[in-house]
């Protein structure tokens, strides 16, 4: 059976997306709700450490940063991505199938 999902939360960036989804099976870690960052073909799970703020996420390898409908994700290696909130939440045709064959 395909593991369903529902995006709670979309941001698009140049090169990729961030979506959180929520989802009918749940992660390696427990959790029904995952952060995943989509680009270039693939698709990286961002286990969450800690919320600090209702601004700040704290995942294993980034850290996002809220800023209204805008973000920034800040990656541990220096690279950053500019984000953009969606409230359509519609991901990209590829990003989509993508994500499907992730949690498939």
């Amino acid at each position: 059976m395909s593991v369903q999902y529902t995006i709670l939360t979309l941001f698009d960036a140049i090169h990729g997306s961030l979506v959180e989804i929520q989802t009918s099976k749940a992660s390696p870690a427990g959790d029904l709700r995952q952060w995943l960052w989509i680009e270039g073909g693939v698709v990286t799970w961002l286990p969450v450490v800690a919320e600090s703020t209702e601004l700040e996420r704290f995942f294993d390898r980034a850290v996002l940063t809220l800023h209204g409908d805008c973000a920034e994700l800040k990656w541990t290696g220096g690279k950053r991505d500019v984000l953009v909130q969606y409230q359509d939440r519609k991901l990209r045709p590829s990003f989509h199938s993508l994500v499907h064959q992730h949690l498939n």
